[in-house]
């Protein structure tokens, strides 16, 4: 899903519709833990996911290697929702762990 659809409009804190045409272009990877303090299975992601398929509802840490991202307690980029900033490690997600379902470059 190109990321132009859902940022279309420019809004404070959001990339422009100019930016996000790019996007695809962009370095980003994200690196999810099925346990705390990134033990346990993981998976690397390069790219939206609007369903994290076996890791649904199991991520409860994450190492943002590049780009920014969104993960969301539901499918398709819906519920709550946590922003994982590139260069950041989460050794626990307290908001969305083991409740992720989706995520999204930002």
């Amino acid at each position: 899903m190109p990321a132009t659809s859902r940022l279309s409009s420019p809004r404070p804190g959001l990339k422009t519709e100019r930016a996000t045409r790019n996007m695809a272009n962009w370095p980003a990877r994200v690196t999810l833990y099925e346990r705390e303090y990134f033990s346990g299975r993981a998976l690397t992601i390069t790219g939206d996911m609007p369903d994290l398929g076996d890791f649904d509802n199991s991520v409860s840490s994450a190492i943002v290697h590049e780009g920014d991202w969104a993960l969301y307690s539901e499918i398709k980029y819906s519920g709550k929702r946590m922003i994982l900033n590139e260069g950041e490690s989460y050794s626990s997600l307290p908001v969305l762990s083991n409740t992720a379902s989706s995520i999204s470059r930002i």
